[in-house]
């Protein structure tokens, strides 16, 4: 199992009618995902697995200040700046979970899978 934590920066989660994608935290989540796969398969092929089954991956994802927090920030009369000039810090934390799955023996032999139900009954 590896956790990988990435943080990022952005000014508001949508408020002020705006309806548009968060890139930094777009693209944290992408390189968190990466990496932590990217290690989960380094450790598989350490054990010289064959692949890796059941993988899943779990995302946590905290925030500097609450929704509220931020919108009572923005509302402030006394913060007297921008939209842009509010920030609020995003943490990535994933984790990539998964059975890395190796032959026990040399001469092991992994069987030609076949249907065992008839799909036509």
């Amino acid at each position: 199992m590896r956790r990988t934590r990435m943080a990022s920066s952005s000014t508001g989660w949508g408020w002020g009618g705006n309806n548009a994608e968060l890139e930094r935290f777009t693209g944290a989540l992408y390189a968190a995902r990466e990496l932590a796969m990217r290690r989960m398969q380094s450790e598989a092929a350490e054990l010289e697995a064959e692949g890796i089954v059941g993988m899943q991956l779990n995302v946590k994802r905290d925030l500097s200040k609450t929704d509220s927090e931020f919108q009572s920030a923005l509302n402030d009369p006394e913060h007297g700046g921008a939209l842009g000039q509010q920030w609020r810090t995003f943490l990535v934390d994933m984790v990539a979970i998964g059975t890395a799955v190796a032959p026990l023996a040399d001469e092991h032999q992994t069987p030609t899978p076949r249907m065992v139900l008839a799909l036509d009954q």
